[in-house]
């Protein structure tokens, strides 16, 4: 949070669990929201403003950390029930069902982790939609599995063009 004249970044500003997360990052996206906040007339706005937006990356943090945690099918210890008892956020809960219903992702405001990021953690923990989305009924998938081998054949020739690793250290040491 921001009062008066200090800011705590990362850790000090809250705890964002333990989390696939650098805490630079809360660090830096801290500075980055005060950097387009500071300098103002207005001080006690903007320090509000800063703590709401703040709050909210925190929140989206913890929800993302929760939820392996919420879908473990696990049952086997007293850690494991009480993770299950946690009470989820709204948006969390909200997401989580938006996904269920037809595989897409709820966006939010200071929003860290990409959707992609979200598909992959809901997916890898057996959280599978049970339609998908309409808007792929118009899709040719002949064409779709064209590009893809066409994609996958132009990355293994940019593969076979690079030298092994072993060669590229070689020339990167002589050059030294």
């Amino acid at each position: 949070p921001w009062l008066n004249n200090c800011l705590a970044l990362g850790a000090a500003a809250g705890d964002a669990g333990n989390v696939v997360l650098s805490p630079l990052h809360l660090v830096h996206s801290g500075l980055l929201r005060w950097l387009e906040l500071f300098p103002s007339d207005h001080f006690s706005a903007f320090a509000a403003e800063y703590n709401r937006l703040t709050q909210l990356e925190y929140e989206r943090v913890l929800d993302f950390h929760w939820l392996p945690f919420t879908l473990s099918q696990r049952n086997d210890s007293a850690y494991w029930r009480a993770c299950k008892a946690v009470t989820l956020s709204e948006q969390l809960c909200h997401r989580m069902e938006l996904f269920r219903q037809r595989g897409n992702i709820a966006s939010y405001e200071q929003e860290t982790f990409s959707s992609p990021a979200w598909v992959s953690l809901l997916l890898a923990n057996q959280y599978w939609p049970q339609k998908y989305d309409a808007r792929l009924n118009g899709i040719n998938i002949e064409q779709v599995q064209r590009y893809t081998s066409q994609l996958k054949s132009h990355i293994q020739q940019m593969i076979a063009a690079m030298p092994s690793q072993d060669d590229y250290l070689s020339a990167y040491r002589s050059r030294q």
